[in-house]
């Protein structure tokens, strides 16, 4: 290089090298870094099964779980599936299946990944974290594919934001493909791995957006549909929008339900060595003034009873009685009576608010929650999901919306709630706050439907049965007639709409073979308690009586009349004053 013959020449803080040879410019290492920051940028590392955020995490205990956890290894052990779903109830032990197979798994070095998603943790809520955080803990298995990936998202930063199918197919695929970043197409040879890794991802259902969970189900159901050796684990509840998104997959999706109820008897079982463990454990810690074996086996059982197969019961119960400022036979008397003031199920509360608070129409909910607290089991089953419908008079198909995101908590099939603890929940007002149920004014309000339910031209099925022979009964479950003047006028309006009201109460129990439980004495319930609430209304109550009155003796006498005679009977003498009586 030469300045020869230059004049003027200028060079304000510069710097020269004496270079031999040829040069060539790589940024590649810088790139690389730069795109590997902004990936770890963009994760979630308290999302993972051993993050310090997580610490000490819920793990099976030793003894339980194990048919479910025999299932799980054994699919993994059959490589053909590559997606297993385990659904099951809120609070169920999930998530310690989740984690104890995530630790099995990276025992053996078949851990390719794991995201908890958590609603109530910030990061960890979102669709926005979970590939970054994949893969972030696959590039310890394709250390190889670092600075390609790193490059990569270097020239294209915004690929970070952009929707999950796109993430997966530009940043999962290439690393398991020989060839560059620049070319994902899938029909290159994938790398070759000695056992395909597991990905689990934990809590679906607690990702904001139904859409955005379908978005992921649908997603790794194409990633699976290649050859990149990916194999995935998914657990949530059992959510209708994340099930039809699993049955829409084109290839076959194990499914372990834990709301079988042989899981959940066995679950009954697991939590009775969980609560006898621990409270072991909180006897060594604080053995003064506590009798050696202690609480007694019955305690226990009641508390298993209590929990209904639900884990988190369970440990909420173990969290409140082993909190070490406080005597630990104390607080299990606090839960087991019920103290008022005490608060041992805070976050099981805030569970079910949880389940509760993604039904946005309140008014229906809450109309569902009431007739499932207050109709007898019984009849639910009988009425079905149409019936009940027509018991509340909703739209066709608001019912099923209603319970459909009451899932994990509401066995649909036979219209009862999981666990008796979120019964416990709905009738504790400071509990279960804007989800309260009353229960004599729940009682009034059932028996409102069922009467409204008796009009002209109503068809005699299995709801017009159940109204005309019950609708008494939930009337005297409902507190002082005096204070429910809209009651008495739905019981004036059915009977000038139905003459036959008071005769099916009784008749329609005996057609359908089984003894009436009719009593006259039932009527009192009008008797107005001069002590209690009167309310203004056209029917007074004893009218209403009298009018009943007259419809079950009439009805009455038609039945003495139309029984058959009973048969005759003779005596055997066993002695002069000792008649036996024969039929």
């Amino acid at each position: 290089m030469s300045f020869a013959n230059n004049h003027n020449v200028s060079f304000d803080r510069s710097a020269f090298y004496d270079i031999q040879g040829d040069y060539h410019a790589n940024n590649t290492p810088v790139l690389s870094n730069r795109g590997i920051r902004k990936l770890l940028k963009a994760s979630c590392p308290d999302a993972l099964h051993d993050s310090q955020a997580r610490y000490p995490p819920p793990r099976c205990l030793g003894g339980t779980r194990i048919e479910v956890l025999e299932e799980v290894f054994d699919w993994i052990a059959q490589v053909e599936e590559r997606i297993l779903w385990i659904s099951g109830p809120a609070g169920g032990g999930k998530s310690a299946i989740a984690q104890t197979v995530s630790e099995a798994c990276a025992n053996e070095s078949t851990l390719g990944g794991t995201f908890f998603f958590f609603r109530r943790s910030p990061g960890r809520d979102t669709v926005d974290r979970l590939i970054p955080t994949i893969i972030h803990q696959l590039l310890e298995k394709v250390p190889d594919k670092r600075v390609l990936l790193g490059e990569s998202i270097e020239m294209d930063p915004f690929v970070l934001h952009k929707p999950i199918r796109t993430q997966v197919q530009k940043l999962i695929i290439p690393l398991f493909v020989s060839s560059s970043f620049d070319d994902t197409n899938v029909a290159n040879p994938p790398l070759r791995l000695d056992t395909p890794l597991i990905i689990i991802i934990d809590g679906l259902d607690e990702c904001q957006g139904d859409n955005n969970q379908r978005d992921i189900v649908e997603s790794i159901g194409e990633l699976t549909g290649t050859d990149v050796p990916l194999r995935f684990i998914i657990v949530s509840r059992p959510e209708p929008h994340i099930e039809e998104a699993f049955s829409r997959l084109p290839w076959e999706v194990h499914h372990i339900s834990l709301s079988n109820p042989i899981h959940i008897s066995r679950a009954e079982n697991d939590i009775h060595l969980y609560l006898r463990h621990n409270f072991n454990e909180i006897y060594q810690r604080h053995y003064l003034g506590i009798e050696e074996y202690w609480p007694p086996d019955n305690v226990i059982s009641k508390l298993v009873q209590k929990s209904g197969g639900m884990f988190i019961y369970a440990s909420t119960v173990i969290k409140y009685v082993g909190d070490p400022d406080f005597h630990p036979v104390e607080r299990l008397g606090e839960i087991l009576n019920n103290s008022p003031g005490s608060t041992p199920f805070e976050e099981l509360d805030h569970l079910y608010r949880c389940v509760l608070g993604v039904i946005k129409n309140p008014k229906p909910l809450l109309h569902v929650l009431t007739i499932m607290c207050c109709c007898s089991e019984t009849h639910l089953m009988w009425l079905g999901v149409t019936g009940c419908e027509k018991l509340l008079q909703f739209r066709k198909g608001v019912f099923m919306i209603t319970i459909r995101r009451m899932r994990s908590i509401l066995d649909i099939d036979n219209m009862s709630f999981y666990h008796k603890s979120f019964t416990d929940f709905l009738h504790t007002q400071s509990r279960a706050k804007q989800y309260f149920i009353d229960l004599e004014p729940g009682y009034a309000f059932v028996a409102q439907q069922l009467l409204r339910s008796i009009r002209p031209g109503a068809n005699h099925d299995v709801l017009f049965g159940i109204a005309t022979s019950t609708w008494l009964s939930y009337c005297k479950q409902s507190g002082d007639c005096g204070g429910n003047p809209e009651l008495l006028e739905e019981i004036s309006a059915a009977l000038n709409s139905y003459e036959h009201l008071g005769a099916n109460y009784l008749a329609w129990p005996v057609h359908n073979g089984r003894q009436s439980n009719f009593n006259f004495a039932d009527l009192k319930w009008f008797q107005v308690d001069p002590s209690g609430p009167v309310r203004d209304s056209k029917y007074h109550p004893e009218d209403v009586r009298s009018r009943l009155q007259k419809e079950y003796s009439r009805v009455l006498d038609l039945v003495r009349k139309a029984s058959p005679p009973a048969p005759p009977t003779s005596t055997v003498s066993n002695g002069p004053n000792e008649p036996r009586q024969m039929i």
